[in-house]
């Protein structure tokens, strides 16, 4: 098999992905946002009641506890959203989760995945290795679907799949970095003209309407960034399942598997 930084590029790639979201049930779409949401929610709570909150100090900790589980239940159903996309790539059914593998899905991201929260920011500072390190988070989170507790392996494997095509990797974070930043800009201007247009065509005043410039502060600029998030996030999560279905398929050949089982089933 030719290296993929010759047959499919950065582009094709995304495209492939939005081809692949727009094919999938709905249901793992709803397995998503069935963990994002409550994270989020909870975020933006914290966020507003940490900033603002008088009394926020007596219960700062366990808040951030209450995030903190949040965050690992939003990365536990991404792992399952990444695992049936997998799936479906395969075009094999939905996979199951017994009581072991799910203890074993909350274990695996419970130990790697708050790393997250410390390497990917240091990592950007220093720029360099931010590409890498993005493509390890977001392999893990198929990696790490709980078939198996080694946590050796599944590093290893994270890591061997993130280092693969380092170009198409930069190229997908280019590309979906603009694409956030385009999404980021038109929401804002969606929240802020809304208000505005039911101000002049229904004389309806709403707290935007009435806070004039002050509706600019971090509150606001904090509900941008997790819209935002949930827009972008389920392509990404597409994007780089692809990527480790590819780099999985020069060994496997399962990319030419799924290709024979899909003209099988149309014919």
């Amino acid at each position: 098999m030719k290296k993929m930084d010759q047959t499919r590029g950065a582009l094709d790639l995304l495209e492939e992905a939005v081809h692949l979201l727009r094919r999938a049930p709905l249901k793992l779409l709803l397995q998503y946002y069935l963990g994002s949401f409550p994270f989020v929610l909870g975020s933006l709570y914290f966020w507003a009641d940490m900033s603002r909150g008088p009394f926020a100090h007596r219960h700062v900790t366990e808040a951030a506890l209450g995030v903190s589980f949040l965050y690992i239940w939003m990365k536990c159903w991404q792992s399952v959203f990444c695992s049936n996309l997998y799936s479906h790539l395969m075009e094999l059914e939905e996979q199951s989760f017994s009581f072991p593998r799910i203890l074993r899905l909350v274990a695996t991201h419970t130990i790697l995945q708050p790393y997250c929260v410390f390497v990917l920011p240091i990592s950007f500072l220093i720029v360099l290795p931010f590409g890498w390190t993005f493509a390890f988070f977001q392999n893990l989170l198929l990696i790490g679907n709980g078939n198996d507790l080694n946590l050796k392996e599944t590093i290893r494997t994270s890591w061997r799949l993130a280092s693969i095509w380092p170009a198409q990797n930069h190229r997908l974070l280019a590309i979906l970095g603009i694409f956030t930043f385009v999404v980021f800009v038109n929401i804002g201007v969606l929240m802020l003209m809304v208000p505005q247009l039911l101000k002049t065509l229904l004389a309806i005043e709403t707290i935007f309407t009435l806070s004039g410039f002050h509706v600019l502060n971090t509150t606001f600029l904090s509900v941008l960034v997790a819209i935002t998030y949930l827009c972008v996030d389920p392509l990404t999560g597409a994007v780089y399942t692809l990527r480790c279905f590819y780099g999985k398929s020069i060994e496997s050949g399962a990319d030419l598997v799924a290709e024979l089982k899909g003209l099988a089933k149309a014919s």
